[in-house]
Parts: C-alpha cells; sequence; structure tokens
C-alpha cells in the first residue's frame, strides 16, 4: 500500500512551486530584511497565490520591479488565473499591464484626481487664498476633468479603432446615454470626495480608491444587484449607476433599450450630482472658514 505524502512536504513542494514560478528560487535562503524593496514586493505577491485564492486584488503589482521581473510576473498571475481560475483585481497606471491582465477595464473619476494633483503639488493653496468662490472652483475642477476625461477616451477610442478594429457602435448607440449617466455619477462621487479630502485633509485620499471599489461592488459592474445579500441589493437597485449598469446588460441581452430605467437613472444621476455639489460646497466653506487650508502649505 502506497505510504500518502505528508502535509508538510506537500506545502513545500508548493512553495517551490511557486517560487520558480516568479523567479524567486535564488532568494529563497535569505531573510526578509536582506531583500531590497522590489524583492520584497515579489514575495508578497507570492505569499498571496501560494494558497490559491478565488480572488487576488492588486494594487500596482509590479509598480517596483524590473521590466523583465515584471513581464515574468504578469505571466506567473496569468498562468495562476488559467490553472485555478483566481480572478484578479488590479489597479495600476501601466496601460501595457492592464492590456495584459484584464478582461475589464473601469477609469476612475477624474474630479478626485484632479484635486488629488493639485493637494500634491500644493496648488489648492494658491488657488484657496483668492477670491475664486466655491462656484468657481467647482465649475474649473469639473472643466478641467471633463477635459481630461475626453482627450483620454478620445486617444483610447482612436488607438483601439486604429490597432484592434474597435468599433464605437458595436454596442448600439444606445450605449451612449449610458456612458453619460456613468460620467454624471462620476462627477458626483469625486465631487463628495473632494469634500471629504478638504474637511479631513489629504489623509482621506484613500478614499478616492476605497469609495470607487465600494461604488462598483454595490452597482452590479460584473454581476445583477439581485445577487447582493441580505436585501442590500433590492435597496441598491435605484442607485442611478445600478440602473445604468442594469440597462446595459439588459442591451447586451439583445433586449429593447430600456427607456423607462434610463430615464429613471438620468432623473436619480441629476439629483446625486445636485448634493453633491451641495455638499462640497458646503465642506468649501468649513475649509475655509476654519482655515484647513494650512494642512496643505
Amino acid at each position: 500500500m502506497p505510504q500518502a505524502e505528508h502535509p508538510t512536504r506537500r506545502k513545500r513542494a508548493g512553495i517551490d512551486e511557486a517560487a520558480a514560478a516568479f523567479g524567486l528560487t535564488e532568494l529563497m535562503p535569505r531573510r526578509n530584511q536582506e531583500l531590497s524593496s522590489g524583492q520584497r514586493t515579489l514575495v508578497s505577491i507570492v505569499k498571496a497565490v501560494l494558497h490559491r485564492p478565488d480572488l487576488l486584488i492588486l494594487d500596482e503589482p509590479t509598480a517596483s520591479l524590473d521590466p523583465d521581473i515584471a513581464a515574468r510576473v504578469r505571466q506567473a498571475m496569468l498562468d495562476a488565473h488559467r490553472r485555478d481560475g483566481t480572478a484578479l483585481l488590479v489597479t495600476s497606471h501601466n496601460m501595457r499591464e492592464v492590456e495584459t491582465l484584464c478582461e475589464r477595464v473601469v477609469l476612475l473619476s477624474t474630479v478626485s484626481l484632479s484635486v488629488m494633483d493639485e493637494t500634491q503639488t500644493r496648488n489648492l493653496l494658491n488657488v484657496l487664498t483668492t477670491s475664486v468662490t466655491p462656484a468657481e472652483y467647482l465649475t474649473g475642477v469639473a472643466a478641467f476633468g471633463l477635459m481630461k476625461l475626453t482627450l483620454t477616451m478620445t486617444t483610447i477610442t482612436v488607438m483601439t479603432t486604429l490597432v484592434y478594429g474597435f468599433a464605437l457602435n458595436s454596442l448600439g448607440w444606445s450605449a451612449v446615454p449610458i456612458v453619460l449617466l456613468l460620467i454624471v455619477n462620476g462627477w458626483a462621487l469625486g465631487f463628495i470626495i473632494l469634500g471629504l479630502m478638504l474637511r479631513f485633509g489629504p489623509s482621506a485620499e484613500i478614499l478616492t480608491w476605497g469609495l470607487n471599489y465600494v461604488m462598483l461592488s454595490v452597482s452590479g459592474v460584473f454581476f445583477p444587484v439581485s445577487a447582493l445579500p441580505g436585501g442590500i441589493g433590492e435597496v441598491m437597485r435605484y442607485l442611478p449607476t445600478g440602473l445604468a449598469f442594469e440597462a446595459m446588460r439588459t442591451i447586451l441581452q439583445g433586449k429593447p433599450v430600456p427607456a423607462g430605467m434610463l430615464w429613471s437613472a438620468a432623473a436619480g444621476s441629476v439629483i446625486v450630482l445636485g448634493l453633491a455639489l451641495a455638499f462640497c460646497g458646503w465642506m468649501l466653506r468649513i475649509f475655509r472658514r476654519r482655515g484647513f487650508v494650512t494642512r496643505y502649505s
């Protein structure tokens, strides 16, 4: 009767296999404090995939790695996805990485990112010590974000059309109002994050990413909102973003355009944007009155 393999030996074999796939074999005898920051990042990725999780969340996974090692890591993550069915949720500024790893792509709101740019370059102090009114400032942020979004989407559309033969009307022109609704809601979320950053300081920048992921989860981007537990889906189905994605899902199924759903989403989007602007204006007035501007000096 063959003897069963010892669990410790199986675990060791799995570690050796993962280390070889990511090119870590030579680093195995070394201590953690002897590794560079890039090597520690690589070790963290290997530890994450070692137990073959159902979902792997990666934030700029190859940002500190050399190009050849980054390419090997991407291939190893793709192999893990194909072999074990591990879903990959990746945030990255590297478009080559996004193209290699992702089947679906979401661009984050340019409004909140524009504010982050201003806080990091300390331009916010220069702007808010002038006579610029809250309405003028918010209008400028929205216009600048729209300009950046237009340039980005135009470039992406042209390149995907030329390189991949992508047709803008492949989903039908009925998808255009859905995209516009999502842009409006992205603005609203951006203004909410802007207000929180003004009120609580640079530490609130993490909400730029966190709230976007929360909205992705409750808006039915990857699954119908009815799949949300505890009756949450019954509430979230009335969100403008939830209605927009449900309308898109309906169109993709080849069914008629749900006009009523789109009109409801449009009305909700206007209300949400108005509330977001009011909240942001309120936070901006508090920001000036209480002298929070010194946080960015």
